[in-house]
């Protein structure tokens, strides 16, 4: 066993991870059917108007609005449904046409009469009142132009924005590639899932299975590797054999006689920063193999996930060009918490209404983040957070 040489400020860490990052350059054209949670590499542009021509906005008849202003009854010529697309019809003054909500405006109409605004009797309808030019009508064009950017590059690819390319004609768009994350688990005490029974002593993969699910809903490609047995020559072939964005290493970073994980990055990589000052995570591992990142996390279900909300996830984001999704949530800490000195103090959270309320037992603890909605920081300086105290709640 040997002891950490030092343990680095988080500061340092998020400032290393802002050197490691190693941004996606390159790109492909996808599917608009494909491209969900994908960020865009070159603008998409609408193929057409949207509308494509004036349509009703309400149903009801479509008229000459100099018409309604005379109270007088109209003469009803027809109907138009939603989805008609026979030849162009021609409005006269004195006329109308019963009209559906996004049919087309006939020649001659600029407004559309409500049907609550309207009295029909035998072949005629009269408006309750004057309309304007324009009214209850979407015009040609008014929501999206042809040409118009829909989306911008750089922007996430979200439901509402695959909504407007797909109403804008948009069939496929140029998106950057999606990141690649290999995430391998190592420890002689670790099994698959499924696979057992378990002997004392050894675990389930939890941490492998967090974190795939928590990189796949980044919208990476996730590598899951075998589990790499605590042996360095085990250890360096699956470290070299790595052609990703990032590597995410499991287990085997802290000082025991069996951690192996630092030595072999060592080997065939190099070591930025190794055992930082936080709870929980200590022994976090930041490096570069391969000339691509490799962040290296503890073994302990809690100080893992913890650790990879608050590293990893930022370095992805920075590598794919991922927008943050949400800001953090402002609540209030139901009970007095003490903080470590000089340590940055992550701590999970249970969201009750604007009550923050921890959920922190121990590191080796999985209940402790799945209890929790998202988690607060607390700056090494602070020992002591008081019940009643506003925080910020950043959530999974």
């Amino acid at each position: 066993m040997r002891p950490f040489g030092g343990l680095a400020p988080f500061e340092e860490v998020r400032r290393v991870l802002a050197e490691m990052a190693v941004s996606i350059s390159d790109s492909e054209i996808t599917p608009l059917s494909d491209a969900t949670g994908r960020v865009l590499a070159s603008d998409a542009s609408s193929a057409v108007d949207v509308p494509n021509a004036d349509r009703a906005a309400m149903d009801g008849f479509a008229a000459r609005a100099s018409d309604t202003a005379s109270h007088k009854a109209l003469r009803l010529i027809g109907r138009i449904a939603a989805g008609d697309v026979e030849e162009e019809s021609q409005l006269n003054p004195g006329e109308c046409v019963e009209i559906a909500t996004g049919a087309p405006l006939p020649t001659g109409a600029d407004c559309v009469v409500p049907v609550e605004h309207a009295l029909r009797e035998e072949g005629a309808v009269t408006a309750d009142s004057a309309f304007v030019i324009g009214q209850h009508v979407s015009r040609q064009a008014e929501d999206l132009a042809i040409d118009q950017v829909v989306a911008s590059a750089g922007q996430r690819l979200h439901p509402s924005r695959i909504a407007a390319c797909a109403a804008s004609g948009v069939t496929e768009v140029e998106v950057l590639r999606a990141p690649r994350v290999r995430v391998m688990s190592s420890g002689d005490e670790v099994i698959p899932l499924g696979e057992g029974p378990l002997a004392p002593g050894q675990v389930y993969d939890s941490n492998a299975s967090a974190l795939t699910a928590l990189f796949t809903q980044l919208g990476c490609i996730v590598d899951r590797t075998p589990i790499v047995a605590d042996d360095r020559d085990a250890l360096r072939e699956s470290l070299r054999e790595s052609d990703v964005d990032l590597t995410i290493t499991i287990g085997g970073t802290s000082v025991g006689r069996r951690d192996l994980v630092s030595d072999v990055v060592d080997e065939v990589g190099e070591i930025h920063l190794h055992g930082v000052a936080v709870r929980p995570g200590k022994p976090l591992l930041l490096a570069t193999v391969n000339n691509r990142p490799l962040v290296g996390l503890p073994g302990f279900p809690t100080s893992c996930l913890m650790m990879a909300y608050v590293t990893a996830v930022p370095l992805v984001r920075k590598i794919g060009h991922l927008e943050t999704i949400q800001p953090p949530r402002a609540a209030v800490l139901t009970v007095d918490v003490e903080s470590p000195a000089d340590k940055t103090h992550f701590l999970p959270v249970q969201l009750d209404g604007d009550r923050a309320i921890p959920t922190f037992t121990f590191s080796s603890a999985v209940s402790s983040m799945a209890a929790a909605d998202g988690w607060i920081e607390i700056a090494a300086e602070d020992t002591h957070v008081a019940a009643g105290s506003q925080v910020e709640v950043t959530l999974y």
